[in-house]
């Protein structure tokens, strides 16, 4: 129960930024913009966008929502699958803006979700503790009908998106390959996590961030450190790590203002990337992140242990 107060919590801390037969998917619509007699559930689609709903079997007929973005470019029978996870406030057609994930996804050749959430009491789309079974069908639907890589399930989320990206790595760690998230920590130390698996972990995190602080809030939320000495524990790493040399992030700062630490000897890679004085979003240069989460998706060793 305590994930599910914390999760209120983060409702109002993160203001910005039933059945056996399955769900019933409905296309909402391709590339649109005119969205007139559409029910507008996922926003602003682009050209190689669709708008899917379903029912959601959770003891009533609940309507989820997700975009789907299969670039043109992709070629490969069976490509990556990228989750991108909005902030508490965003939804699935701006979450992408700030980070190019859009460009990012179609240079690299995988299918891209953007999933919903829901809308809150307070009138804002934000994540909860039972979303992680919503995520968990959208990647099984999209196994059985995109025929997606099973082995290459990467999440990316952002601020409340991160906490989520950071639970689904310790409840389906069976379904995801990989979690980048930005922003964002653990609600709590690992205590009650699936044991049928271990996913790579990548957390970011500003130091000048004043709605997640990087120090964590006592009683509410882990700080950046303490998180991924959970996830260093978790996937079994030694206690010593390499550092990387300074390099340019954001446009936040003029010059270096970011290093990340890569801990040694894991049976799943663990990284935290802390970036200096920048705030809860910074401006990225999309180049360098882009070329992190790379590096981070596509490394050798999520398959075997060093």
């Amino acid at each position: 129960m305590r994930f599910f107060y914390l999760f209120l919590f983060l409702f109002g801390l993160i203001s910005c930024g039933g059945g056996g037969t399955g769900p019933v998917f409905k296309d909402e619509g391709v590339g649109n913009t005119d969205r007139t007699g559409l029910e507008p559930t996922c926003g602003i689609l682009q050209p190689e966008e669709v708008c899917l709903t379903f029912f959601f079997p959770t003891g009533t007929a609940e309507k989820r929502e997700y975009t789907l973005n299969i670039p043109s470019s992709i070629t490969e029978a069976n490509p990556p699958l990228f989750i991108l996870l909005h902030g508490g406030g965003g939804d699935a057609g701006s979450a992408s803006i700030p980070f190019g994930i859009r460009k990012f996804i179609d240079d690299n050749k995988f299918i891209g979700v953007f999933p919903n959430a829901r809308i809150n009491s307070r009138g804002f789309r934000s994540w909860d503790f039972d979303d992680v079974q919503f995520i968990e069908e959208v990647i099984r639907q999209l196994r059985l009908n995109q025929k997606i890589n099973p082995e290459k399930v990467y999440v990316f989320g952002y601020s409340n998106g991160s906490f989520l990206a950071n639970l689904l790595a310790c409840k389906i760690p069976d379904k995801i390959t990989a979690m980048f998230g930005f922003a964002g920590t653990l609600l709590e130390p690992l205590t009650d996590c699936a044991n049928t698996g271990s996913v790579a972990i990548h957390n970011m995190h500003a130091k000048g961030d004043d709605t997640i602080p990087y120090a964590g809030s006592p009683g509410n939320f882990l700080g950046a450190l303490e998180t991924i000495e959970e996830w260093r524990i978790f996937n079994q790493c030694d206690a010593t790590f390499t550092t990387s040399t300074l390099f340019d992030l954001t446009k936040d700062i003029i010059g270096d203002d970011a290093e990340t630490r890569t801990y040694e000897n894991c049976l799943r890679t663990v990284a935290l990337t802390s970036i200096e004085d920048s705030g809860h979003l910074p401006q990225f240069n999309l180049e360098e992140l882009h070329r992190i989460m790379l590096n981070f998706y596509n490394q050798p060793e999520f398959w075997i242990r060093k």
